[in-house]
């Protein structure tokens, strides 16, 4: 749903002051998701042009839902809301589509991408990015590539394991202000042992297995490198993962968050499993006594009640 037209500004007078009404707006726009947002933008023009940065900040430009969707409603247009993108994912999209949707959306600092185009296609149209989150195959870029400005300030990054030698890892390995690595599938220990050694700034590394398709006792083998910053988790499909990326950047908990609190509650001795790596999806119901007490002080972001997005 994607709408531009709004109500009559003089049939809309506010009796609520300025600012207050202005929250209201804002935080409904951010609550909801894009979809039922939209709604928003026909209350009144000042309304309109509050609430449009929050309808427009989630781009999902993958899967068979998407927002906006460009292809089928000419309203908005992308040179017109591509600004307030924050965050966006995308996929299945010929070389020209990801290029204009990249060079337009310049002010995104988290970006999802699954396409079977390498990324050094897509490189030019993403120059004017400084990424802070990168999700994407980046072992095509090089060396080189990857210290151009757009790599620089990521902290986390989340890429696929190559069966590969670990110095090819050496990329991710320089980039100078990454604490969070996220390795997804595969069967080969050494590039989690190259970059727990070699990723200076690193605080988590997250190494998140598809269930079924580990190899017997693979986890338990992991478990056993003994570096206090990796944790392990485990995830249905690619499906369920994207929609815990869509539920982190709508606010609630995301695989970050969850990582960096349970090596919290880990540090302080708040587990009953010390030696514990696994991170399930119920792992708060492993506290201690005195973690229960810490868990229930922290203001911890709850799953949004709707899961349909956008």
């Amino acid at each position: 749903m994607n709408i531009s037209s709004t109500g009559s500004e003089s049939d809309t007078t506010s009796r609520l002051p300025y600012d207050l009404e202005r929250l209201i707006f804002e935080v409904a726009a951010f609550d909801w998701t894009p979809r039922h947002s939209c709604k928003l933008l026909l209350v009144a023009k000042r309304v309109h042009e509050w609430v449009r940065p929050f309808v427009y900040r989630i781009f999902v430009q993958s899967g068979r839902s998407k927002f906006p969707d460009f292809a089928n409603y000419p309203s908005p247009r992308l040179e017109d809301v591509a600004k307030y993108a924050k965050h966006l994912t995308i996929a299945g999209y010929g070389l020209d589509d990801i290029g204009s949707t990249l060079s337009a959306c310049t002010n995104v600092h988290d970006l999802v991408m699954r396409f079977p185009a390498r990324p050094r296609t897509v490189l030019p149209a993403m120059r004017n990015l400084r990424l802070k989150r990168l999700s994407a195959n980046i072992f095509d870029l090089g060396p080189e590539r990857m210290l151009h400005p757009t790599f620089c300030n990521i902290t986390h990054l989340e890429v696929p394991l190559i069966e590969a030698p670990p110095a090819r890892w050496d990329p991710v390995a320089k980039l100078p202000k990454l604490t969070h690595l996220l390795i997804h599938n595969g069967t080969q220990p050494d590039p989690i042992h190259y970059c727990l050694a070699h990723c200076k700034a690193l605080r988590v590394l997250v190494f998140l297995i598809y269930f079924g398709m580990a190899p017997p006792n693979y986890l338990q083998d992991l478990a056993k490198i003994g570096d206090g910053r990796l944790v392990l988790m485990c995830c249905r499909d690619p499906r369920e993962y994207r929609q815990i990326w869509l539920d982190g950047v709508r606010g609630g908990p995301d695989i970050w968050s969850s990582a960096d609190l349970f090596l919290l509650a880990r540090k302080n001795g708040f587990l009953r499993d010390s030696t514990r790596t696994h991170v399930s999806p119920d792992w708060d119901e492993e506290l201690t006594d005195e973690g229960k007490k810490w868990f229930s002080t922290l203001c911890v972001p709850s799953k949004p009640e709707d899961p349909e997005f956008p």
